[in-house]
């Protein structure tokens, strides 16, 4: 057929090999009904080698003819293994010997599991006075994970091999290293691989290398970053050779589209079937801990106590969502330190709760729950550079991925910030406060939970909080401090705040700490709820990233929880939330006011002057 040729008008202009293609494509007609005939089915000529035309020869034959030989093929090898496994017990450790031996073996057993460490030990014969692994022995070479394997670790069995298949991600576990970069580069330089710095950095592209960053954790050599460099195919529109397994069906789609974006450059096509989740998809709990050490790693207890407390409120309602029988089928805990893993598995004991996987990123490689919890540990008062899960994006990559329903975030959210740079936590911070209702709201502050705090009152009602927020400008003879996130002129017309704080802000100090960038989505009716309070006597300071919800009443009371203070719905049940806040008016108020206050007034971005201008 190709010796038909055409011209700009589509006239054929070689007749001599017309008349031979004319005789070709009878020949093939004929071939295809002998063959149709032969295996039983009819099949078509279009799309013959796509796997994705069921109605393609290939397609055809997977469910029919292959899968008879296939068993064929079994019975024949099981025979032969028979006919001559007799034969292993004569031979020597010679290389011809060994190589009859395992080919025997295979017979009955083709497929060898094996690690990278022990199959070289495996696959070893005598060559003169010394155990080698034969050069080229191996038909195909498999590699899983190998997206966490250095090169040098799987050179001497990939030597072993005529075909190598790596299967892996190198965006997620990144390789362990332990050789100082300055050893790396020696070595290098020794055996010819580059002979300066600078060669030494592309040495590092092509991902050879047996040395990382320390301080990102990043390393110099994956498996699967070589194999991409040799690689003779590359997908259309695909950065990197090899092919993408594209199709993802673990994850909800609202989960997998932050994978998708922060590494992926939005190719994955989420195709996970839609469930229902009371939970959102991507979920976040303000929790005010406190930072400890131990041998080096972090740790945060009141974090660790937040958590298990709440997995034990919620047991009952995690289990119907995910439909499972124990909360270790479907909960899985995910930090960047092990000392916050034992304190999380400690809490956890306190309430009875039998939960295996908790751990780092290394613990849930592979693993997949209906719900992840991810505890940051890290609160808005360390003076941190880099975050340790914003120093690479594999971290939380693997830590979002592995959760099929919602992903939950207890931690300072103070911590993450949508504008800060192109962090992975920032563009976690873009999804987390993407919806006022992504907030967990039955989330206690753990510095209300000791057994010493005992002057102290639950708020769980609209009309509960909506009382206190009025009582609390009676109550103040100083200075009154309302955080609330977010702004509506609708809340504050219901509770006809305009007119209350005219009439209190002659004798007392009325301050309100708002952020700007959680009401972007509404940006004009915040600028309206802003200039209301300001223009009748409130103070009023834009904060840059603040999750808190308190009142704080001179330095005698502090109520704090979940509550968005001015914001909340009033009057459509559609809208109100199940709140919970703490009002404490015992001896630690005063220091507990300060705990609060204070990381937020550093972060305030302009005062009631910048909003009257």
């Amino acid at each position: 057929i190709d010796a038909v040729k055409f011209d700009k008008n589509k006239n054929i202009i070689q007749i001599s090999e017309y008349q031979t293609a004319i005789k070709n494509i009878e020949k093939i007609e004929s071939g295809k009904k002998k063959l149709s005939k032969q295996l039983g089915f009819d099949f078509s000529l279009e799309n013959l080698f796509d796997l994705s035309d069921e109605n393609g020869l290939l397609a055809k034959l997977d469910t029919s003819l292959r899968y008879e030989l296939f068993v064929l093929a079994t019975h024949y090898w099981e025979a032969s293994w028979l006919e001559n496994n007799e034969t292993i017990k004569n031979f020597s450790y010679e290389q011809e010997d060994r190589k009859k031996f395992w080919q025997i073996r295979a017979m009955l057993t083709p497929c060898f599991v094996t690690t990278l460490h022990s199959g070289v030990s495996f696959f070893q014969c005598k060559v003169l006075s010394e155990f080698e692994t034969p050069i080229d022995f191996i038909d195909l070479l498999i590699i899983d994970e190998a997206g966490q394997v250095m090169p040098a670790v799987a050179g001497a069995l990939v030597s072993a091999t005529k075909k190598l298949l790596l299967v892996g991600d190198a965006l997620q576990i990144q390789p362990v290293f332990t050789l100082p970069s300055s050893i790396d580069f020696a070595n290098a330089k020794k055996f010819t691989l580059c002979t300066d710095r600078v060669g030494y950095d592309f040495l590092k592209i092509a991902g050879i290398l047996s040395s990382g960053d320390n301080a990102t954790g990043q390393a110099y050599g994956n498996l699967i970053y070589l194999g991409q460099c040799k690689a003779k195919f590359k997908l259309t529109n695909h950065a990197h050779p090899g092919l993408l397994l594209r199709e993802h069906r673990r994850c909800a789609a609202e989960i997998i589209s932050y994978c998708n974006k922060l590494c992926y450059n939005d190719q994955l096509i989420p195709l996970t079937k839609k469930t229902l989740c009371e939970y959102p998809r991507m979920a976040y709990a303000h929790v005010k801990g406190e930072i400890k050490t131990q041998n080096g790693s972090r740790y945060n207890p009141l974090e660790a106590e937040s958590i298990a407390r709440w997995i034990a409120k919620n047991k009952e309602k995690l289990l119907k969502n995910s439909n499972k029988e124990t909360l270790d089928d479907c909960i899985g805990v995910v930090t960047p330190f092990s000392a916050q893993a034992r304190a999380i598995q400690l809490a956890l004991n306190k309430y009875n709760l039998h939960i295996n996987k908790v751990g780092t990123v290394h613990s849930l490689q592979g693993a997949e729950k209906d719900f992840i919890i991810f505890s940051s540990v890290y609160t808005s008062n360390d003076n941190v550079g880099t975050y340790f899960f914003d120093r690479a994006p594999n971290m939380l990559n693997v830590a979002v991925s592995r959760a099929k329903m919602s992903f939950l975030v207890f931690g300072d959210m103070d911590i993450f910030d949508k504008y800060r740079n192109s962090s992975p936590s920032s563009l976690l911070a873009t999804y987390l406060f993407d919806k006022e209702e992504n907030e967990l709201l039955d989330v206690i502050q753990p510095r209300y939970c000791t057994p010493e705090i005992d002057d102290i009152q639950q708020l769980n009602s609209l009309e509960q909080h909506v009382a206190a927020l009025k009582n609390s400008f009676e109550r103040t003879t100083h200075e009154l401090h309302i955080v609330s996130p977010f702004l509506t002129t609708t809340a504050i017309k219901s509770d006809n705040l305009v007119s209350t704080i005219t009439k209190y802000s002659n004798h007392i100090n009325i301050n309100i700490y708002t952020d700007p960038t959680l009401n972007d989505k509404r940006s004009h009716d915040f600028h309206n709820a802003k200039k209301m309070l300001f223009n009748a006597g409130a103070h009023v300071f834009s904060v840059k990233n603040v999750h808190s919800k308190i009142i704080a009443i001179d330095d005698r009371v502090i109520i704090e929880g979940s509550f968005n203070w001015l914001s909340a719905s009033r009057d459509n049940p559609q809208f109100i939330r199940e709140e919970c806040s703490m009002e404490y008016r015992g001896e630690k108020a005063a220091k507990f006011i300060q705990l609060a206050l204070n990381p937020i007034k550093t972060k305030i971005i302009n005062s009631e002057k910048a909003i009257n201008d």
